[in-house]
């Protein structure tokens, strides 16, 4: 993806079509749908037959193509500038991925993490950057940027809640099959409304009220210990 985030092709489509052989996936060839559309088919069909990560790791505008989902990448631009991330815990584990009729049915490993952003005077609530932590995991100063995201209202208060929903994890086999991640990991920034904590998330650990948040930049990070093992609770399947 990387090798196309400059390609010029002469019909816009062709930024998707000529990918196919190179991902070992088919998609049938519509010209006039777009250069967007053709590229949201490429990555769905690469989900379907991929277990590699990597796919879903972007950065920049969404495809507005699904109606309720922002987890797929306009272009191949998206992957400009795309990070190394660790590959140690790779594992022949099959990783469910699937669109659905409410957006991109994923398992990630959600962390809580609190927004450490002062408010700089004039006083605003949408701000193009913001710091976070999370001391349960110690990840400090982690900074984000996006165009524009909600942060602070004018009161200083917060009301919207951040998680960051880890990408790249494994899970050890035996009884326990606790989830274990790398020193080096990848990650959604996920937010709701404060308060929004629904039965199906308190029960069957599913929630479907996050959104993922556009970023300018690849949110990566890195944990004290080479390996960390994680509470299997920590594991949501949301619907972003």
């Amino acid at each position: 993806m990387v090798w196309a985030a400059d390609r010029k092709p002469t019909r816009s489509e062709d930024v998707a079509y000529s990918l196919m052989g190179i991902f070992d996936v088919s998609i049938p060839i519509a010209y006039g749908e777009g250069a967007q559309r053709a590229f949201f088919r490429l990555v769905e069909a690469i989900m379907q037959v991929s277990n590699e990560p990597g796919v879903l790791n972007w950065a920049g505008k969404p495809a507005q193509i699904h109606r309720l989902s922002t987890a797929f990448p306009s272009a191949p631009a998206c992957y400009s500038g795309h990070p190394h991330y660790d590959r140690s815990l790779a594992t022949d584990e099959k990783r469910e991925f699937a669109l659905t009729n409410r957006g991109l049915r994923i398992q990630l490993l959600v962390i809580p993490v609190d927004l450490v952003t002062t408010l700089i005077p004039p006083a605003t609530s949408i701000q193009d950057r913001a710091m976070f932590r999370c001391n349960a995991f110690k990840i400090n100063g982690l900074t984000i940027e996006g165009p524009s995201f909600p942060v602070l209202e004018r009161t200083g208060t917060n009301r919207y809640a951040y998680s960051l929903g880890i990408i790249n994890y494994a899970m050890i086999q035996g009884e326990s099959k606790n989830p274990v991640l790398p020193k080096s990991c990848i990650a959604y920034l996920l937010m709701r409304l404060k308060g929004t904590r629904s039965f199906a998330k308190i029960v069957l650990s599913v929630c479907n009220d996050w959104k993922k948040v556009e970023t300018k930049t690849f949110i990566t990070f890195d944990l004290p210990q080479d390996y960390t093992v994680a509470k299997r609770n920590l594991l949501t399947t949301v619907w972003i």
